[in-house]
């Protein structure tokens, strides 16, 4: 059997990266996306296409919902549904919560939870029962921490919407 597609947003380095590069070693087709920097989103693509897997690479704010569609329409057309998808992009900022940036701090909501639903949403129908769906939290989801109240939120809800999309699902 052939396998399917793996997404993983968030993919350029980190652990996001380290997860594509697992699954294309075990033949997977994968698509990654990244936010800014195209250079580094090639490399990561390179290093997936050094096992013979196929990739698809992804330039743009997933924070942005026209943007999320197109990915997964993308991803469709080229590879068919998606088998795992892991949300991995995210980002947080260390700084006073009345001093920061408001476009800052709801672009975290809008990349850590809007985007993460609904990519999850766009992928779930065309799932199999052995698909998987893998969200990147945070040690923050536990403990809440000053100075990245908005990063920390984000992320208990992330732990939050796992925990019961996980039994919803079963």
């Amino acid at each position: 059997m052939e396998k399917r597609p793996v997404l993983v947003t968030g993919a350029s380095r980190g652990i996001g990266k380290a997860i594509a590069v697992k699954f294309a070693a075990k033949g997977y087709h994968v698509a990654i996306s990244c936010l800014h920097n195209e250079e580094r989103l090639m490399e990561a693509k390179r290093d997936i296409e050094a096992f013979q897997a196929p990739c698809i690479a992804f330039l743009g704010d997933m924070g942005d919902w026209d943007t999320c569609q197109a990915m997964f329409r993308e991803v469709k057309e080229k590879f068919g549904p998606v088998d795992v998808l892991v949300n991995n992009a995210g980002y947080g900022k260390c700084t006073d919560f009345f001093t920061s940036n408001r476009e800052s701090q709801t672009g975290m909501v809008d990349l850590n939870c809007r985007a993460l639903t609904g990519i999850t949403r766009l992928c779930l129908p065309y799932m199999l029962d052995d698909s998987l769906v893998l969200n990147i939290a945070s040690i923050a989801a536990f403990a809440p921490t000053p100075r990245m109240t908005v990063y920390s939120a984000t992320k208990a809800y992330v732990l939050a919407f796992s925990k019961a999309l996980h039994n919803e699902l079963r």
